[in-house]
């Protein structure tokens, strides 16, 4: 933001003291709002039971757009979380702002784009899996120009070629059709699709994905001349930030029709990152316990500081161990609090790899965004909590480690698979025994292990197998285990012992 003193003499300021309420959700407006100065987080059923924090909006951020362009309810609940001062804008003022500080629009129309992008890629795959059209038909929009010939306004005539390979600037059309191509021109020629008025290409446009004028055609160019067009054309300009926001509304419900009945009663979605059949659960944690203590820790994508509960680990009192390791104690269980999420960037790890991590923040954010988007929960408040964690950490492991993620993923997912046993989900648990399986077993045949961790793992493998039926590999496993050499004596005759029980229980079954 260039000049807020000129932002101010256009529209209104608001100052909010903490807690304040900003805009509530299912209230009827028609107006967005930019934070200048503090903190505001938005909730869904704020000051209820199931009251759930979406987001923290800092300095920059807007909300409210689709109220702005669209009229539509807020959709959730906006409370100052600090001090702040925002930015009202409304249908009257939005123009004059929209001309006086280009910037601010390009921002907002970036941001858009940026959430098309992700919701045409999720109906893309999920519609794949459906078998359907994977997203609605284009709908045409009607644009008024008061300079046609503006330095970013290019006209084609109906086979002129627009973007050839990959595209350098985004391209709106405001007028006619545009169609994209995969190897256009030779014998694999493939129509990906046509687009009307409203719509846009260029962003993620790939490789070989020519775009070509379906008819005559008027495309605005955005790249560092927008600026102007932005200046000079506020009314198209509110128009396209106004089909953006109707565009969106669009995708949204299409998205949410391949889902209309795997919702759970308490919001969480199933689809963005869990299974079919994943639930709300109501196993409880032990917030409690007196072993817990709250401890910083810094996020190695985003930098920033936060703070997590963890466990006194010497004062915890050991009860059993399984054959895969894992551990019970008394009053609490640490695998609750074993994952760590950062709440600025959603970085989320097992605590001992938390630290190892590395991406560069604006690509990882891009990445994690379509979660943040459509996930609405906190951390380590209840089980569900927990479960958010680590799947997103599966989805973390990928970007943000090299060698060792197979190795990383196996140990998630089977700390999941503990998680579904412990709410009684047999099948699911099963279907996460067999990606840890799936992960640990790579790892090993990869040799990327660390000796320490190497007879443990081998173990730890046998155990999969047996719990789904493969009983050659689990006694495989278990035999090379036994015969390790190299390793204590104890090491040696828990993996012969494991070996002997499942054998004698294979002979006796």
């Amino acid at each position: 933001m260039n000049d807020i003193d000129k932002l101010i003499k256009i529209a209104k300021l608001a100052q909010f003291a903490p807690k304040d309420l900003i805009a509530e959700e299912g209230e009827a407006a028609d107006k967005m709002f930019l934070v200048l100065k503090g903190e505001a987080g938005v909730y869904k059923n704020y000051s209820l039971p199931t009251e759930k924090q979406l987001d923290i909006l800092k300095t920059g951020a807007f909300f409210g757009e689709m109220s702005l362009f669209l009229g539509s309810k807020y959709a959730a609940t906006v409370v100052a979380e600090s001090p702040t001062a925002i930015l009202i804008i409304d249908r009257m003022n939005a123009r004059q702002i929209f001309s006086a500080e280009p910037d601010i629009t390009l921002f907002i129309m970036e941001t858009l784009f940026d959430r098309l992008n992700i919701v045409t890629s999720e109906c893309a795959k999920h519609a794949e899996i459906l078998g359907i059209p994977p997203q609605p038909p284009p709908k045409e929009y009607i644009f008024n120009l008061n300079n046609p010939n503006g330095e970013c306004l290019f006209s084609y005539k109906k086979g002129e070629t627009l973007s050839k390979g990959k595209a350098q600037n985004l391209y709106f059309i405001l007028g006619g059709k545009a169609r994209l191509y995969f190897n256009y021109g030779t014998a694999e020629e493939f129509l990906l699709g046509e687009l009307a008025a409203g719509n846009y290409f260029g962003e993620s446009i790939l490789g070989k994905v020519t775009a070509v004028a379906g008819e005559d055609a008027l495309i605005l160019v955005l790249n560092s001349d927008a600026y102007k067009f932005f200046s000079n054309e506020p009314e198209t300009t509110f128009r396209i930030l106004e089909t953006a926001c109707d565009r969106l509304d669009i995708l949204y419900g299409y998205y949410e029709s391949f889902f209309a009945d795997k919702l759970t009663t308490d919001g969480y979605r199933s689809h963005i990152l869990f299974p079919d059949g994943h639930k709300a659960y109501e196993m409880g944690i032990n917030r409690k316990c007196k072993l817990l203590y709250d401890r910083y820790h810094t996020c190695p994508i985003c930098k920033k500081k936060f703070i997590a509960a963890s466990i006194r680990d010497k004062d915890l009192t050991l009860r059993s161990v399984d054959d895969d390791f894992r551990m019970h104690y008394e009053q609490v269980d640490p695998m609750h609090y074993e994952v760590l999420t950062c709440p600025n960037c959603w970085f989320s790890a097992l605590e001992e790899y938390f630290t190892l991590a590395y991406y560069t923040r604006s690509i990882f954010e891009e990445k994690i965004s379509p979660y943040k988007y459509q996930m609405k929960f906190s951390f380590q408040q209840d089980i569900n909590s927990v479960f958010n964690s680590y799947y997103l950490a599966t989805v973390c492991a990928p970007l943000c480690y090299t060698s060792n993620t197979p190795l990383i993923m196996g140990f998630t997912w089977q700390r999941i698979a503990w998680l579904y046993d412990d709410c009684k989900e047999e099948t699911l648990r099963d279907a996460a025994l067999r990606y840890s399986l799936n992960y640990l077993s790579s790892a090993y045949a990869s040799a990327i292990i660390p000796p320490k961790q190497l007879h443990q793992t081998m173990i730890i493998i046998g155990v999969q197998n047996f719990k789904l039926g493969r009983y050659h590999e689990a006694l495989t496993y278990l035999s090379k285990a036994a015969n390790t050499k190299g390793i204590s004596d104890n090491k040696r005759l828990k993996a012969a012992e494991l070996l002997k029980k499942y054998r004698d229980s294979r002979q006796n079954g």
